[in-house]
């Protein structure tokens, strides 16, 4: 009888962790946050600086602490070509509009490519040597009407 018991029990343990409601619930929550994930927008870092870009350049990331660290959403040439990695692909734009506003502390610039249009507007905020630090807003937006914003920060130099 009591070999039986402990058997008894022994099965319904097993049986019962496995199939509990709150593991079926986090499973479906984890399903969904990766299917929310893959659906919007993520800007990412750039891991691996492009062969592309050689000498001077731009490079931006979403506040200094993150710039201190080397951890860049947006880069480019210092002319017609910028990268970003969005969804974990490394894209890479050409510009088709770059105007200095009132002054030229200030720039805009509209970078394009099959899937998206990017803007960035940057003003100066500092100067070391020969780089200039700035602070500004990139907009991302898909050609089908997502749009996501990030304050950035980043510099200029040779």
């Amino acid at each position: 009888m009591k070999t039986i018991t402990i058997l008894t029990i022994t099965i319904i343990c097993l049986f019962g962790c496995n199939s509990s409601p709150e593991s079926k619930n986090n499973e479906k929550v984890n399903e969904a946050k990766v299917s929310n994930e893959l659906v919007g927008l993520q800007i990412q870092v750039i891991e691996k600086w492009p062969e592309e870009i050689d000498g001077c350049s731009c490079y931006s990331s979403r506040n200094k602490d993150e710039f201190e660290k080397r951890e860049y959403i947006y880069m480019d040439d210092y002319g017609d070509l910028a990268f970003m990695k969005i969804n974990g692909q490394l894209e890479r734009f050409n510009l088709t509009k770059s105007d200095t506003l009132t002054s030229s502390d200030h720039s805009k610039e509209i970078w394009t490519n099959d899937n998206f249009e990017l803007t960035i507007e940057t003003r100066q905020v500092g100067q070391i040597d020969e780089t200039w630090q700035h602070k500004g807003k990139l907009t991302l937006k898909r050609k089908d009407g997502e749009t996501i914003e990030n304050e950035i920060y980043g510099e200029c130099g040779c």
